[in-house]
């Protein structure tokens, strides 16, 4: 390999440590605002799956462990339980804009 190229890779290495970096102070300013009031939960995931919430996340501009906790928070939301009408068509609205967000743009 030439020096050039591993100076490129040098940097990609670089900025790809900052960036994991970056998420790591984001989750972990966000968890420590949520500590005296939520509970942790540990989550093995494969390394593709890891990586797609991590992309998934870069996109809705979350760090991961928000994305996840909205995807959890939602979930539980969408059980139907006993719920009544009003909140099943509330539950539609949010399933509706959560699909319009993932349609392609017109």
């Amino acid at each position: 390999m030439t020096e050039r190229h591993n100076t490129d890779i040098d940097r990609m290495l670089a900025a790809t440590a900052a960036e994991y970096e970056g998420e790591d102070r984001a989750a972990a300013a966000e968890e420590a605002r949520e500590s005296t009031s939520s509970a942790v939960f540990s989550v093995r995931l494969p390394p593709h799956i890891y990586e797609a919430v991590r992309e998934a996340a870069a996109r809705a501009h979350l760090t991961p462990s928000a994305l996840i906790r909205q995807w959890v928070s939602e979930r539980v939301e969408d059980d139907p339980g006993d719920r009544d009408l009003s909140e099943a068509v509330a539950a539609l609205r949010r399933d509706v804009e959560r699909l319009a967000r993932l349609a392609p743009p017109a």
